[in-house]
C-alpha cells in the first residue's frame, strides 16, 4: 500500500508555501514601490533642472534688456522681391516684429489673452564706435577704437531719439577702409576715411549708395564663433511663451535679419506648468511689486528695478493620494541699460 501524506505534513507545506509567496510579493512590491520613488524623484529632479534652466536663460537674456534700445523703437527693414534688383527699397516699411514689442525700455514686452503668455526681450549689441557721414559722402569713425568687419549695421538720420522725424534702418554693407593710419578690422581712427555700400539683398553682388540722410551708422557686433544653427550677429529677440489649456512653456529665439531664410528658433522647456506670473519690481515710497501686464507708457519705468518671475509646475501623476507640486521664483535685477 502507498504511503501518503498525513494532514499534519499538509498543513506544515501549505505554510511553507504561503511564507515562501508572502516573501516574494514583499519583495516584488517593494521593488515597485522603490521603482515608482526613484520614478517620481527624477522626474521632479528634471521638473526642477527645467525651471532653473528657463530662468537662468532669462537671466542671460535681461542683462542686455535695454541695449541699443534707441536703435529699436523706429526700426525699419528693407522690402525686395529676391531677384528682382529693381524692387530693393532701402527704408521699407516698419520693422514691425521688432517696433511693436519695445514697449518697456524699447526692449521688453508683455502680452496676455485667455489662451497664453508672452513675455519679449528684444536688443541689439554693436560696437562702441559708430561713424558719421562726410560731406562728400565717406564716413570716419567718431573716435578711435577697435571694430570688426562690418556687415549688419543699423543707420540712424539723426543723433537723437527724440528729434522730429527720427529714424533707423537695418541694412548690410560693403565696407572699404580709403585712408587713415588705422587698422581695419582692427584699431580704427578718427582720421580714417571708410566707403560704405548697401548690399542690395534682391541680388547680393549689386550694392547702392547710402543717402544723404543716412547720417549715422553702427556697426553690429558679431560673435566670433557662432553658436551652431544661430546667426553670430547679435541683434535678437527672445520670447518666452506659456500656453494656459496645454501647460506648455517654450522658448522662441528670433533673429530680425532681412536676408535670413530661417531666423526662427523654437525650444521646448516644460510642459504640466500650472502659471508662469512676471511682476514688476519698483520704487515707490519704498519696494512694491506690480503684475508686468498692468505696467503701460503711463507707468515711471525709471523705478523699475528688477523683475521677478513665479513659475507653478504640477506633477501630471499622484502618489498613493499625494499631489507633487513645485513652486519657484527668481528675481533678476536689471542692469542699467534701462
Amino acid at each position: 500500500m502507498k504511503k501518503g501524506f498525513t494532514f499534519s505534513e499538509l498543513l506544515v507545506s501549505m505554510l511553507i508555501i504561503a511564507i515562501t509567496f508572502q516573501i516574494v510579493y514583499y519583495i516584488v512590491d517593494n521593488s515597485v514601490e522603490s521603482y515608482k520613488n526613484s520614478r517620481i524623484n527624477l522626474q521632479n529632479l528634471y521638473a526642477e533642472s527645467s525651471i532653473s534652466l528657463l530662468f537662468d536663460i532669462l537671466e542671460n537674456e535681461l542683462k542686455y534688456a535695454g541695449s541699443g534700445g534707441e536703435l529699436l523703437k523706429e526700426l525699419y527693414k528693407p522690402v525686395f522681391v529676391p531677384g528682382d534688383q529693381g524692387s530693393y527699397e532701402q527704408k521699407g516699411e516698419v520693422y514691425s516684429q521688432v517696433t511693436d514689442h519695445c514697449k518697456i525700455a524699447n526692449s521688453i514686452d508683455y502680452y496676455e489673452d485667455s489662451q497664453k503668455k508672452e513675455f519679449y526681450i528684444t536688443y541689439v549689441v554693436t560696437y562702441k564706435n559708430f561713424f558719421v557721414r562726410n560731406g562728400d559722402g565717406t564716413y570716419s569713425p567718431l573716435y578711435g577704437g577697435d571694430v570688426g568687419k562690418i556687415n549688419w549695421v543699423i543707420i540712424k538720420n539723426k543723433l537723437s531719439s527724440s528729434a522730429d522725424g527720427y529714424y533707423t534702418r537695418i541694412a548690410k554693407l560693403d565696407a572699404d577702409k580709403i585712408s587713415g593710419p588705422g587698422t581695419y578690422p582692427g584699431e580704427i581712427t578718427p582720421s580714417d576715411i571708410f566707403e560704405f555700400k548697401e548690399i542690395n539683398l534682391a541680388k547680393t553682388n549689386k550694392t547702392l549708395s547710402l543717402r544723404n540722410e543716412d547720417k549715422y551708422v553702427y556697426p553690429l557686433y558679431e560673435k566670433s564663433v557662432a553658436f551652431t544653427g544661430y546667426p553670430s550677429v547679435m541683434i535678437k529677440q527672445t520670447k518666452i511663451v506659456f500656453e494656459k489649456e496645454s501647460g506648455k512653456i517654450y522658448i522662441e529665439r528670433y533673429f530680425p535679419i532681412p536676408d535670413s531664410t530661417s531666423n526662427i528658433y523654437i525650444s521646448n522647456i516644460l510642459e504640466n506648468v500650472e502659471d508662469f506670473d512676471i511682476n514688476a519690481m519698483y520704487y515707490s515710497n519704498g519696494i512694491k511689486e506690480k503684475p508686468l501686464s498692468e505696467v503701460d507708457s503711463s507707468f515711471d519705468l525709471s523705478s523699475i528695478f528688477a523683475l521677478k518671475f513665479v513659475l507653478t509646475w504640477n506633477a501630471p501623476w499622484k502618489y498613493k493620494s499625494k499631489e507633487f507640486k513645485i513652486i519657484k521664483e527668481r528675481i533678476i535685477v536689471l542692469i542699467p541699460n534701462l
